[in-house]
């Protein structure tokens, strides 16, 4: 029997004919996908095509997250810049442990090499929400087919512990870099008690 992987398609949808953007998911990219995915059965949840009244706009935020909620794995296209709606399907695919894998090449909006970002030289750089919300970044439409297909047969996703792990990683490992940051973040008079927490497992609270 052959398996069926469901794919939600987060990016770019075309607007109306005076929307210009020149970066949209294409049928090519579908093929492509098909193609790196056979012999599974791909089913494209694509928020794009849609018959809903769009002025009830809970139920399009409620359409767009049930696409999210029952795909196998969301495929980001970050190959050009993307708004508010794709970070925040990215976001709620990791707190129900959904695969995301991104599309973003290398030298593109969201993956540079030799970058100066302020004031700092990085050889390679990944926008930190694209990186931290992805299991995984590729290059192309075809090696995030493939990727699919390997988060779907053996690979497990991240979770919402890795919101929580990258708070912890930035205090144990920056911490020295930036005191006085850090001593707002961990120390300030009335910090809400889901952030002690957190400062006191860094043991960057203050005592009592």
């Amino acid at each position: 029997m052959t398996a069926t992987l469901r794919v939600y398609l987060a990016g770019s949808i075309k607007k109306g004919n005076e929307d210009k953007r020149s970066s949209f998911w294409s049928d090519e990219d579908i093929k492509d996908l098909q193609k790196a995915t056979a012999p599974a059965e791909l089913v494209v949840l694509n928020p794009g095509d849609r018959q809903d009244d769009l002025s009830d706009v809970k139920a399009t935020f409620g359409r767009d997250l049930l696409q999210v909620f029952t795909a196998d794995v969301i495929l980001v296209d970050a190959r050009e810049r993307r708004g508010v709606g794709v970070g925040a399907e990215m976001l709620f695919a990791k707190s129900n442990r959904i695969p995301v894998i991104a599309v973003a090449p290398r030298n593109s909006h969201y993956h540079r090499t030799n970058v100066t970002l302020m004031g700092q030289f990085v050889s390679e750089w990944v926008h930190p929400f694209i990186s931290e919300l992805s299991d995984i970044v590729v290059e192309s439409i075809h090696d995030a087919g493939r990727a699919a297909i390997s988060f779907n047969r053996n690979q497990s996703p991240r979770g919402p512990e890795c919101l929580r792990d990258a708070m912890m990683h930035y205090l144990n490992s920056q911490a020295y870099r930036e005191p006085e940051m850090v001593s707002l973040l961990t120390q300030h008079h009335g910090l809400p008690e889901r952030a002690l927490e957190i400062a006191r497992a860094a043991k960057l609270a203050q005592p009592g």
